[in-house]
């Protein structure tokens, strides 16, 4: 059940972000979409990825269902879209694990499917400490250090288990 969810939340995002091509509007020229995903140790099973699966079915995992997004949106045709990847966990003197991070931009975006599903085979999770994340350094600090098309939609779907830090170090 928890995987539909975020299969039909996933797609409410990126048909909203759409809504105006089924309205009669022309075709977006471009489209900026981002992926914020948690990497802390609870997401494991929603990292993992079961190679060859992704087609057949979509959902086995978070990763899996994003690597089948990026590419039914791209041959799609209704916009030339790119592509970012975020992946957030905790900050390491909340989770004394020096291995964590708050945030990493861990794909700048690209048109390239080959690179973002790399980028996606090449999340790992951590530890992230405590329950909550954080999710707001990862959405201020990360989507401003992405280089966003002027010209572009954009739109940002963020998968996590867990709430943001309240107060997070840098809010």
């Amino acid at each position: 059940m928890k995987k539909k969810a975020l299969a039909f939340l996933l797609a409410l995002a990126l048909c909203a972000g759409l809504a105006p091509l089924s309205l009669g509007a022309a075709a977006l020229p471009a489209m900026d979409v981002v992926f914020l995903v948690d990497t802390s140790g609870s997401m494991g099973y929603e990292i993992v990825s079961e190679e060859g699966w992704a087609i057949a079915n979509p959902l086995l995992s978070a990763t899996d269902a994003l690597r089948y997004y990026v590419r039914e949106l791209t041959a799609s045709g209704l916009a030339a879209f790119r592509f970012a990847l975020i992946d957030y966990r905790d900050y390491p003197e909340s989770t004394t694990w020096e291995e964590d991070y708050a945030f990493r931009v861990a794909l700048d975006f690209t048109a390239d499917t080959q690179a973002v599903e790399e980028a996606l085979a090449g999340l790992s999770t951590g530890y992230g400490g405590d329950y909550e994340e954080a999710v707001c350094s990862a959405l201020t600090e990360g989507l401003s250090a992405l280089s966003w098309r002027t010209d572009a939609g954009k739109a940002g779907i963020l998968i996590g288990d867990a709430p943001a830090l309240d107060p997070e170090i840098t809010t």
